[in-house]
């Protein structure tokens, strides 16, 4: 997500984001009924990506239908509520994966834009709108942008991009007394000026500002961490100080979850596949391993975090922690959250060689 997400490679993609982002996978794409999608041919309850997505599917209905009404009531509710997925993503997030993804679909630019100016005569103060349209700029100047590496960009492309994502850091600027009481404004706003390439000074101010209104908002540290990652110019050390530093602030309501949570959001492909070389504690394993095993206590359900779980206990070569993973995931694999060389087969001919 450069000095965009991601310096080096991907456009608005978050490989989200533990989170937000992903396609939906094969083995869940299907829904099935509310909370139920389609595992190869048998039925389970969603989790992780396809849940998000499918939460998030009714306010695209309503854009469509020009209901803003509606759009606005469902923006507040989800605003003023801590309800969260049954792997402990907030709901929230599904608004703006919904919202990013049905710009970059279906790239309806100019008729998106009419729809704004028709809800700003209706209702010229909605922070819903405000909201939506900064993240309609934003996913307009990664279209101008492109994906690959920063040296593959036109000078045009770079422009609009630059262009566009000052009209995202507008809208959010005039909205902030109405929109501020949402965790949402401030995410978008560290992601605006991250890609706008702002001053770190100015990220970390407004950080703190979202930290101590929202300190269990997961996206407000996203934000924040994803600007100190190598991705965007920064490294790994000041990426864990980070990291640790985030579990003091959220320990009481997450354990050490966050801090696998972070380097969650920071893997992706090579050269971006989280590894834990020997003697490095960037990241640290067993603070990982903490992590998850909060996250498996307070979201036992989900076997989107326990595939994740077992993904990196593969490469940190913890053979009786995947083993154990491996064994409770049966043939629940979402094939996605593991990495390019650390595929399950692979990993399960690892473990079987060692005895």
């Amino acid at each position: 997500m450069l000095t965009s997400f991601f310096r080096a490679v991907f456009t608005i993609t978050v490989f989200v984001s533990p989170y937000f982002c992903v396609p939906l996978y094969a083995q869940t794409a299907g829904s099935m009924g509310v909370g139920m999608c389609n595992d190869n041919g048998k039925l389970r309850k969603c989790d992780g990506s396809s849940l998000v997505n499918k939460a998030g599917l009714p306010l695209q209905g309503m854009w469509n239908q020009r209901e803003f009404d509606k759009i606005e009531k469902d923006f507040q509710a989800w605003c003023s509520s801590t309800e969260r997925f049954p792997d402990g993503q907030w709901k929230l997030i599904a608004f703006e994966y919904s919202f990013n993804l049905m710009f970059k679909t279906w790239k309806k630019w100019d008729d998106d834009r009419k729809r704004f100016e028709e809800w700003k005569v209706k209702n010229p103060t909605s922070a819903a709108s405000a909201l939506i349209e900064a993240i309609f700029w934003r996913t307009y100047a990664w279209n101008a942008r492109g994906g690959g590496y920063a040296s593959t960009v036109s000078k045009e492309g770079w422009e609009l991009f630059r262009e566009r994502m000052e009209k995202a850091k507008t809208v959010l600027t005039n909205s902030k007394n109405q929109a501020k009481s949402c965790p949402l404004w401030y995410s978008l706003m560290l992601d605006t000026l991250r890609d706008s390439g702002s001053p770190l000074v100015e990220l970390e101010t407004l950080y703190k500002e979202a930290a101590a209104l929202f300190p269990e908002y997961h996206p407000i540290h996203f934000s924040m961490g994803s600007a100190l990652s190598p991705r965007w110019g920064g490294n790994l050390e000041r990426f864990d100080k980070f990291a640790r530093e985030v579990v003091k602030i959220t320990k009481q309501a997450e354990g050490y979850g966050l801090y696998a949570r972070l380097y969650w959001t920071e893997d992706g492909p090579a050269p971006y596949t989280i590894q834990f070389p020997k003697g490095s504690k960037t990241p640290e394993w067993e603070l990982m391993k903490s992590g998850f095993e909060d996250l498996m206590k307070r979201y036992p359900e989900s076997t989107w975090n326990m595939n994740k779980f077992a993904s990196f206990a593969c490469r940190a070569n913890d053979k009786a922690t995947y083993l154990k993973l491996r064994q409770q995931l049966g043939t629940i694999i979402d094939s996605q959250l593991w990495p390019s060389g650390y595929s399950v087969d692979v990993c399960d001919y690892r473990f079987a060689k060692t005895g």
